[in-house]
């Protein structure tokens, strides 16, 4: 069995604090984790205690950056996956990290993709392909995405990203407008005929090169 001998929370550690064993050991712990186990001088205990509280902190720990990156937008696994290895925490802790993530219902790579194409939608249209791109470098399986951009209207997407670029091209030359309007738009990902369609409704929305 091990002692504490002591307990001292140091400042610049985020909320850790140093327990120093009888045997030489410090463990480094989380200031709320040793509140919640009520760890005090004198108390003793086994290396297998010593671990589990380990174990719990580094737990903590990962949850902790989990809940800072998903405060700002919703995330696929893969995110969250990526950044607890830069972290450094082991794949036991980003097992159980994951889990229980999945369990709060803030883990869930279907509901991630529709969150992401609703959000390109609004602020930034993109064709399908473009969104299978995106989806997959955030680390959502191809099926998952297929299913989550299969019925996007490219048409309605794609006129309303070309009217974005309409405001800026040459109304005098139908065919310097048509060129620059297609390839912005084939630039996003947009299909064939979802851009053809995009730009005659767009010329003849403009009325480009009449008088």
């Amino acid at each position: 069995m091990q002692t504490i001998i002591s307990i001292k929370a140091l400042r610049g550690t985020r909320g850790q604090a140093q327990v120093r064993l009888d045997d030489g050991q410090s463990l480094w712990l989380g200031c709320d984790l040793l509140a919640e186990e009520r760890l005090s001088v004198g108390q003793t205990l086994s290396p297998e205690q010593a671990e589990a509280l380990l174990a719990a902190d580094q737990v903590r720990r990962g949850l902790s950056i989990a809940y800072r990156l998903l405060g700002y937008r919703p995330r696929s696994r893969a995110e969250i996956e990526v950044r607890l290895r830069r972290a450094a925490l082991g794949d036991t802790t980003i097992r159980q990290v994951l889990q229980r993530l999945e369990k709060e219902g803030l883990l869930d790579d279907a509901a991630f993709a529709q969150f992401w194409r609703r959000q390109r939608e609004q602020a930034n249209p993109r064709g399908r392909k473009a969104l299978l791109f995106e989806l997959g470098r955030l680390g959502v399986d191809p099926d998952t995405a297929r299913t989550a951009v299969a019925d996007v209207d490219e048409v309605t997407s794609a006129c309303q990203a070309g009217r974005r670029f309409a405001r800026h091209l040459p109304a005098d030359d139908p065919g310097e407008f048509k060129r620059r309007l297609t390839a912005g738009l084939r630039r996003r990902g947009f299909g064939t005929g979802a851009t053809h369609s995009a730009v005659e409704q767009l010329l003849a929305e403009g009325k480009v090169g009449q008088p």
